[in-house]
């Protein structure tokens, strides 16, 4: 089978999936509109390898570089396991950077819960937790690792759910040693399906 052929069987079912309101998300207007009972959101974020540009192609070696990595995050309803919306970014983008760019309007009332990746997200939102950071002459007290210890275990579900999407190659870090390099075009739209379908897995696991 040509590779021409397993594109447009590709883009065939991604059309077929997006007329199905099944594989949409709720997007980020259902943090703000009262149309999910949210109290608690973990946001997490995954880099992956995607298709290396042509050498021949404009901008210099070191831009090219940096063109060969993507980065997408998920924003998850801790309470139903649900992705609320994702946001992705070309090249080599800090966490934190990635979510100012996704512009989430969170209520003040709402708990957002992220890795250190986030230090700095409370000038953004103030009711957050984000885990302590030891220095060289400053290390944790025995409070601060409980606290860090408890954020991981209410983060953990987030981590899952990025392992899941992982196992579908859409955010593998390991992209040297995998077969499978993401396309820079619609990588976007194809994280938003297969979010989509994790959100329905979810759904049939709690429906069994």
């Amino acid at each position: 089978m040509s590779e021409a052929r397993v594109c447009r069987t590709v883009k065939q079912v991604e059309t077929a999936l997006l007329a199905d309101q099944r594989f949409h998300l709720p997007g980020k207007k259902a943090l703000h509109d009262g149309s999910l009972d949210l109290t608690v959101i973990v946001v997490d974020a995954s880099q992956q390898g995607i298709e290396r540009p042509q050498k021949n192609s404009a901008g210099s070696t070191p831009a090219r570089r940096n063109a060969i990595h993507q980065k997408g995050q998920i924003v998850l309803d801790r309470c139903s396991q649900k992705i609320l919306c994702v946001a992705i970014s070309a090249g080599k983008t800090h966490d934190f950077a990635l979510f100012k760019d996704s512009r989430l309007a969170q209520p003040p009332t709402l708990e957002l819960l992220a890795d250190t990746g986030y230090q700095g997200v409370n000038t953004l939102h103030p009711h957050r937790q984000t885990p302590h950071q030891k220095s060289k002459h400053h290390p944790l007290t025995p409070e601060q690792k409980q606290q860090n210890h408890d954020l991981a275990s209410r983060r953990i579900s987030v981590e899952h759910l990025l392992r899941t999407l992982k196992r579908l190659r859409i955010l593998s870090s390991t992209y040297r040693s995998s077969t499978y390099r993401n396309r820079r075009k619609r990588f976007g739209l194809r994280l938003n399906l297969l979010a989509a379908i994790a959100n329905l897995h979810q759904w049939l696991l709690q429906e069994v």
